[in-house]
């Protein structure tokens, strides 16, 4: 059964979430499935730092939960499987803390606060990040 151009085009609109009025400007149909397939990796990718993160990686910072900072979620995420990092701090606009830890969220963060898009960007304190650190010999029980 063939699907009429015009419903196809308003699935499109719902599948690109609505945002962009794809039926009025005529967009192609392949970039309505491309928008399909950003939507489907975003919230598998999400799913998967949720779950995978609090599974396998390693703990850095006393956040009394199961979170874990895992390196290969952490470059399919754009930064988020350093997922320990952020149940620690969470107010923190960069999860990947240290300079080998890529954070492709925080250079775009960067770069919007560069050309002043982005104010008042939260970074952990050094004392703050000693405080909460797993090896520091104080830790609470």
């Amino acid at each position: 059964m063939k699907v009429p151009a015009k419903y196809q085009r308003a699935l499109c609109e719902i599948v690109s979430s609505g945002s962009f009025p794809m039926r009025s400007l005529d967009i192609p149909r392949v970039l309505c499935d491309i928008s399909g397939v950003r939507i489907l990796w975003v919230y598998h990718i999400t799913w998967l730092a949720n779950s995978a993160c609090h599974v396998w990686g390693k703990q850095a910072w006393d956040t009394r939960d199961l979170s874990r900072n895992n390196w290969w979620v952490a470059l399919l995420a754009f930064g988020e499987g350093w997922h320990n990092n952020h149940h620690a701090f969470e107010f923190s606009a960069r999860h990947g803390l240290e300079w080998w830890q890529i954070d492709m969220t925080w250079y775009a963060v960067r770069l919007l606060q560069a050309i002043g898009l982005a104010t008042d960007v939260k970074l952990p304190t050094e004392p703050y990040k000693h405080r909460m650190a797993l090896d520091n010999g104080n830790i609470a029980t």
